[in-house]
């Protein structure tokens, strides 16, 4: 049985409430203060003593629906119950809410009377829950989750590999494992390859005797890496044994200018600021933030247009005629590759604002579109946080006397690499002192790429600035690496470190645990996620898997997620702009920066207006 479902507003106000039960730990109140202070993840089962809370929220009104139950229970129906309330609520009173005039009235003077409706939608759910459970066969255990499976070979062998994996010390401290055994097998492969090392040194002085060329003997290694691994690893023509903090300022000007693109270059503000260049709207309907005439979109006289031809003669518009325009409206926003799901819910958002509205003879439907549907989209895009880095970092420099942490997270290929180096000159030309943290130990010439950015952009930098990498080379753990290189920018007076990490699926779970490590270790000013522009639906995946891994795997009772998005690719997709919208539309968090090209200034930051036109532009 539910003991407590609340309705409140995303900064904490409390707009309706029902208790079944009295609480003892107040759940709701600790996940409120939670859910302000540090963005928890959307669908996470909070818990409070003895108390399970889920929730979810509605990004466009700020809302949140909370319910609270006992661990002990079992419930299965708690996420059906707050999606169905959700939509009922919002549906029922989406004028007061899309007005705010709840906040002049006073706590005796509610208009939201809800509790005989919720009372109904709880019980028909709860009903359905129980017919549903009493009729349900129980599966059966499969064979690979039993205790049997793990006496099989296989079984085994997957037990040690996920063993040493998470603690390789491990197998050497339990005494379930017959070390002996092990070290035993160890010693006969070095052996092994010992026998195998003089042979080879034996055939190659036969070799150079004669004066031919034989083919080279294979070199069987453990897995370690050595001093003559790494150097046939590095292909940097200048790279040394010495620590890669200290890099040559030497370009020609022809390299430079392979390295900038003039017309993508930022401006100089009066305060000598340097900051980057906005989005292109040449080839877009001019809609200017300031303007007192509204644009008129193309698709307004085209395929969503003719649906409302006839309704133009001073009727009210209803749910009935606006089913088949809607269903328009959210193809339309598809084919811009916005998520179907999220296309849906925007078109249905609109719909609920035209319904009621009444169609003068003479007035133009569209006039009735268009604002709507611009509201709706700049709502979504507008930032509630702010975007300002440098005033954050100069915030962090100044009160807490310590460097100011970003880390830079996504998939496989997506430009994180790429785009940290671009936030780097951005930073260098406004004098920052910027440390490039490589914590990407997996991928083979991760490193390497750092380094060759760290010494482009070291030519390019303003005096006053300055850029180094923090490198412990690979096979390493990313965790320990960002802390050290933390601690060194503390020491020695760094601005700013830039934290580079391995792209991982959202799916693999050992790699989303790592980069919870790192991140719950570390404690990032900013976790920063890019993503491509060209992705549509697997955006809604990706973002949702990082956030929900990012709070489970965290070892500290703070829980991190997303604070930013850059979009990376974004000169490839013209005016399908709709991942900007999804990603935007899930998380709540901003769009800080776009990438624009291969270049150091190809990165601007996004234009609200822009991407609202380009979205409506057929």
């Amino acid at each position: 049985m539910l003991d407590h479902f609340v309705i409140a507003t995303q900064g904490g106000i409390i707009l309706w409430s029902c208790s079944f039960v009295a609480l003892v730990d107040e759940p709701i109140k600790a996940l409120l203060k939670n859910i302000v202070d540090t963005t928890m993840y959307e669908k996470e089962r909070f818990a409070v003593g003895e108390y399970l809370v889920n929730w979810t929220a509605s990004n466009d009104l700020g809302l949140i629906f909370i319910a609270a139950y006992q661990k002990i229970l079992q419930l299965s129906y708690v996420e059906e119950l707050l999606q169905v309330v959700k939509n009922s609520f919002i549906g029922e009173y989406k004028d007061i809410l899309k007005s705010k005039s709840y906040f002049l009235r006073s706590v005796s003077d509610s208009p939201f009377l809800y509790e005989t409706k919720f009372n109904t939608i709880y019980k028909a759910i709860e009903s359905n829950d129980q017919y549903n459970r009493r009729n349900k066969a129980t599966k059966p255990k499969s064979f690979e989750s039993s205790d049997k499976y793990q006496n099989t070979m296989q079984g085994s062998k997957e037990l040690i590999e996920e063993m040493s994996k998470s603690n390789p010390k491990q197998l050497e401290e339990d005494p379930g494992f017959d070390t002996p055994f092990l070290l035993k097998s160890q010693r006969k492969s070095v052996k092994m390859r010992a026998w195998d090392s003089k042979k080879s040194k034996k055939d190659s002085a036969s070799a150079s005797e004669s004066g031919s060329k034989g083919k080279a003997n294979r070199v069987w290694s453990d897995g370690t890496l050595n001093k003559d691994m790494m150097k046939s690893l590095d292909f940097n023509p200048n790279a040394s044994e010495k620590s890669s903090l200290n890099e040559s300022k030497s370009l020609d000007e022809k390299e430079k200018e392979s390295l900038i693109d003039s017309k993508s270059l930022g401006k100089r503000a009066s305060d000598g600021t340097y900051q980057v260049a906005g989005m292109e709207n040449s080839n877009e309907i001019s809609l200017n933030d300031d303007s007192d005439t509204e644009a008129q979109p193309s698709w307004s006289y085209g395929s969503i247009g003719t649906f409302f031809k006839n309704l133009t003669t001073g009727r009210v518009l209803t749910n009935k005629d606006l089913n088949e325009p809607i269903f328009q409206m959210s193809q339309h926003l598809i084919k811009k590759n916005v998520a179907s799901d999220i296309a849906k819910k925007i078109a249905e958002s609109v719909q609920q604002e035209l319904v009621g509205v009444r169609a003068g003879g003479m007035q133009k439907i569209s006039s009735l579109i268009h604002p709507a549907m611009k509201n709706t989209l700049s709502r979504i895009l507008t930032p509630s946080t702010s975007t300002d880095l440098l005033r954050d970092i100069q915030n962090i420099n100044n009160t807490k006397h310590r460097p100011y942490s970003i880390v830079f997270v996504g998939v496989n290929g997506v430009g994180k690499s790429t785009n940290l180096s671009k936030v780097c000159f951005w930073l260098l030309q406004n004098n920052l002192r910027v440390l490039i943290a490589a914590c990407d130990t997996f991928r083979s010439g991760a490193v390497e790429q750092l380094r060759v950015h760290v010494k482009n952009l070291a030519a390019l930098s303003p005096n006053e600035s300055k850029i180094d990498l923090f490198e412990r080379g690979y096979g390493k753990d990313s965790a320990t690496i960002a802390k050290e290189a933390v601690g060194y920018a503390e020491t020695n007076g760094y601005d700013v470190v830039l934290i580079d990490t391995a792209g991982r699926m959202q799916d693999n779970e050992p790699l989303m645990r790592a980069l919870s490590k790192l991140v719950s270790a570390n404690n990032p000013d900013k976790i920063i996620f890019v993503g491509e522009a060209l992705v549509g639906n697997e955006a809604i995946q990706q973002l949702t898997k990082f956030n929900k891994a990012l709070v489970e795997y965290s070892s500290t009772h703070v829980k991190r997620t997303i604070d930013a998005i850059i979009l990376s690719k974004f000169d490839t997709i013209d005016d399908k702009v709709g991942a900007a919208l999804t990603m935007t539309y899930i998380t709540g968090k901003p769009i800080i920066f776009v990438g624009t090209g291969q270049t150091y200034t190809d990165l601007r930051g996004i234009r609200v207006s822009s991407v609202v036109d380009s979205l409506l532009k057929d």
